[in-house]
């Protein structure tokens, strides 16, 4: 709750160490074939109507799975 207000995504990327390149100001990820059937994503339980099917639509566009809601009980 105490960071409710900032309404972001969150993505845990992995990268084994020997594939870090400490020279380079960016990072280059490669991406496997299969990387987007990786993919789960999980919606607020309590997500309004509107915005999970604006997920809906958003995963259907880029061959995702079908969002789910977290089953996650609310205390409070």
């Amino acid at each position: 709750m105490a960071f409710d207000y900032e309404k972001e995504y969150r993505f845990l990327i992995v990268i084994p160490t020997n594939m870090i390149n400490e020279s380079e100001t960016r990072l280059t990820i490669p991406i496997k074939r299969d990387f987007f059937s990786l993919i789960d994503v999980v919606c607020h339980p309590e997500m309004e109507e509107w915005k999970y099917n604006n997920m809906l639509d958003l995963c259907k566009r880029y061959g995702l799975s079908e969002p789910n809601r977290s089953s996650m009980e609310l205390i409070g």
